[in-house]
């Protein structure tokens, strides 16, 4: 976790000690809520690649599959998707999803488990790897 992300928890601890020793636990409850749902939301990979919805769908099955993933949802419509799967054999549940972005450009996001920045980044590395040759590097989606 990251030094900003421990920063905030801690934070929202420090609120809730403070807040429930004055009487207002249901405050303290919601700064420490907050604080858990920056890190949820933080906790994910997404990068724009430059090829069509199809294409970085292929990408996305191919990793998963190189990867040895179980896939347990597979939802898809013309300009989105989401997969959700399991892996490894501790059966970490896995989100990539992806969405066209512009002409010819997807956003592949990918979270593993609540906060796995280094699984994320395998994922999305393997992704990259299935793209097909000549695809330009990806870029940072913010």
């Amino acid at each position: 976790m990251s030094a900003r992300k421990h920063h905030l928890l801690g934070a929202g601890l420090v609120a809730l000690a403070v807040l429930s020793a004055s009487g207002c636990a249901l405050v303290a409850v919601g700064a420490v809520g907050a604080a858990g749902g920056y890190a949820y939301s933080e906790g994910r990979e997404r990068r724009v690649f430059a090829v069509d919805m199809d294409t970085a769908w292929q990408a996305v099955h191919a990793a998963a599959d190189e990867l040895g993933m179980e896939i347990t949802s597979d939802k898809r419509t013309p300009g989105s998707g989401e997969l959700a799967a399991r892996w490894g054999s501790e059966g970490t549940s896995v989100r990539i999803f992806a969405k066209a972005v512009g002409s010819g450009s997807t956003m592949i996001g990918v979270r593993v488990g609540i906060v796995d920045q280094s699984k994320n980044l395998t994922i999305m590395r393997k992704i990259e790897l299935s793209m097909p040759p000549g695809t330009p590097p990806s870029e940072a989606y913010e």
